[in-house]
């Protein structure tokens, strides 16, 4: 009997273990993409010497809200930090624009466009990333859109509100970012990257992109009010759930030894 009651208890416990870890693990999907690809806008040919716009590899993860971007160019190419973000902030971000032509004393719409296409021809190179939720091809839950120009992120809703504690960095040809969507019950069904570079002279502009497209197979959706929208944190459900296992984990192994010393 004992030794039934014990063979029970572990796999009791045996279950309740892998159910903890299927719990806390993450969704997480690689794209590969074919070296050499950046395209010439102007003339549609393949350009070279443009390693540090070659996507070869994206990564897409998420741990409850927090998704996690991971861009790699060519090996011999690196992120390259070229450019103001100021163009998209003000383009985007209307509480930012009108305090930003406050401060400078700009207030004609006419002289703000101008001044608004006069960044937008300075030489830039831009990292984007579109991330579609839920939904189905032709209608999505949410649409978000992450910007990188020289070391700065703007990260959008599909209603183009710009989302806060967005984080991102730089290791040589590997760009990182990551953010909270608004609700843990999305899942990624699309990402789409794309590196872009302009630069111009007396007589030419010159445009060079590449991309990469995939379609997710995200499982990991939230359960609960408390991973809603408006929730604080990125994983803090996970961990929620990871303390709850652990205290169901131990409660059952007293049980077995309180069970035990009754016997």
């Amino acid at each position: 009997m004992i030794k039934r009651t014990l063979i029970a208890g572990l796999i009791i416990i045996s279950f309740l273990a892998a159910s903890m870890n299927f719990a806390i693990a993450v969704y997480s999907e690689t794209f590969n993409d074919d070296p050499g690809d950046v395209i010439d806008f102007e003339s549609g040919e393949i350009a070279s010497g443009k390693e540090n716009l070659d996507i070869v590899k994206l990564i897409c993860s998420r741990d409850y809200r927090r998704v996690t971007l991971k861009l790699t160019v060519d090996d011999d190419g690196e992120i390259e930090n070229k450019g103001d973000i100021l163009i998209w902030r003000l383009t985007y971000d209307e509480d930012f624009a009108e305090d930003y032509f406050e401060s400078i004393g700009m207030t004609d719409l006419e002289d703000q466009t101008e001044y608004i296409m006069e960044l937008l021809l300075q030489d830039w190179t831009m990292y984007s990333f579109e991330i579609y939720t839920s939904g189905t091809a032709d209608e999505y839950d949410n649409i978000y859109q992450v910007i990188y120009i020289n070391n700065e992120i703007l990260i959008l809703d599909i209603e183009e509100n710009v989302i806060s504690g967005g984080e991102k960095s730089v290791s040589g040809n590997t760009l990182t970012v990551s953010f909270d969507i608004l609700t843990s019950k999305e899942n990624i069904s699309e990402i789409d990257a794309v590196s872009y570079e302009y630069s111009s002279d007396d007589e030419n502009e010159y445009v060079y992109v590449d991309e990469v497209y995939g379609e997710c197979n995200d499982p990991l959706v939230g359960s609960g009010d408390n991973n809603g929208g408006d929730d604080e944190g990125g994983s803090g459900s996970g961990f929620t759930v990871f303390v709850v296992m652990i205290v169901i984990l131990v409660v059952a192994v007293v049980a077995v030894v309180v069970y035990f010393i009754r016997r």
